[in-house]
């Protein structure tokens, strides 16, 4: 089965530079790099935008999950729509620039 999947692991210093503030930090990532990940997947019917699913692991580590069968397609640039980019890349940079 097809899948693209996107693990954040690695936020324990993070936790402990934050400390009570560490939840909604990890929520907000979570949620920004999910929308991000929907931004930048090409539509045609919407089915691959709409498979982005977030596994939350622990406090520390979660993912992005999507088991749609042409996603890795999608990530090797099968769309035009990508630019030759892809998908997780650009949706990290752009997470990765909010949060500096």
């Amino acid at each position: 089965m097809a899948e693209l999947r996107v693990t954040i692991r690695g936020l324990d210093a993070a936790k402990t530079e934050l400390g009570n503030d560490f939840k909604r930090f990890v929520n907000q990532i979570k949620t920004e790099l999910h929308q991000s990940l929907i931004d930048h997947t090409p539509v045609r019917s919407g089915r691959a935008r709409a498979g982005w699913q977030t596994k939350t692991r622990s406090n520390s580590s979660f993912e992005e999950v999507n088991r749609v069968p042409y996603i890795e397609r999608l990530e090797k640039n099968w769309s035009k729509q990508t630019r030759g980019r892809g998908i997780i890349g650009p949706a990290l940079n752009n997470v990765k620039g909010k949060f500096k």
